[in-house]
C-alpha cells in the first residue's frame, strides 16, 4: 500500500489557540499518523503546549476544508502521558477536576519533581504544581 501524505492541523496553546499544520500519513478512515512537526521544542519552549507529537496517530475530523487533529488513537512519543496532562492542565487553566487526574498518579509525581519537564515553568501548569504538590 502506497502511503498517502496529507497536512493535518494540530492545536497549539500559546495564548490563543492555534492550529498549526504538519505532515501525516494516512493510515484510512481519517486516521493519520504525524511524521514531524518542525515547530516542537519541548526542551526550550515554555510557552507552546501541544495537544499532539510526532509518532501519534490521530483521528481527524473535517472543518472549514480542513483535517482537524481531534482525538489520539495511538502514541508513541516518549513521556506522552506527561505532556497529555499538561495540555489538560493548560487548557482548563488549572481547573481540572479529581475524576479527570484519576489516569494520571504516575504522570502527576513526574511534573511534580522531574525539573527537566521545561514546560513545568508555564505560568499555568506552574500555578497548578504549586497548588496541587505543594512545591
Amino acid at each position: 500500500m502506497k502511503e498517502i501524505s496529507k497536512t493535518i492541523y494540530i492545536r497549539l496553546l500559546e495564548g490563543p489557540e492555534t492550529w498549526v499544520p504538519v505532515p501525516a500519513i494516512s493510515q484510512g478512515d481519517d486516521i493519520f499518523e504525524i511524521k514531524e512537526n518542525q515547530y516542537l521544542d519541548l526542551e526550550e519552549d515554555i510557552s507552546s503546549i501541544w495537544e499532539f507529537f510526532p509518532g501519534d496517530v490521530v483521528q481527524c475530523i473535517k472543518r472549514d476544508g480542513k483535517l482537524i487533529a481531534s482525538e489520539l488513537v495511538k502514541a508513541t512519543f516518549p513521556n506522552r502521558k506527561v505532556y497529555q496532562l499538561v495540555f489538560l492542565i493548560v487548557r482548563s487553566l488549572g481547573e481540572i477536576t479529581p475524576n479527570q487526574l484519576q489516569e494520571y498518579r504516575d504522570e502527576i509525581k513526574c511534573l511534580c519533581f522531574d525539573s527537566s519537564i521545561v514546560q513545568r515553568q508555564h505560568p499555568v501548569v506552574k500555578n497548578w504544581i504549586y497548588k496541587y504538590c505543594g512545591t
